[in-house]
């Protein structure tokens, strides 16, 4: 009951969170540079 759902339905979840996780991180980064930036200037 419960292997069913570990086929196909962790599979795509794992795929996602490391797709958001790597945009995610990349924006993060970007607003952190562009706010130091502007902060500095």
């Amino acid at each position: 009951p419960a292997p069913a759902t570990d086929g196909d339905g962790s599979r795509i979840p794992l795929g996602l969170g490391l797709l958001f996780g790597g945009v995610f991180f990349a924006a993060v980064a970007l607003l952190l540079g562009r706010r130091r930036k502007s902060g500095t200037d």
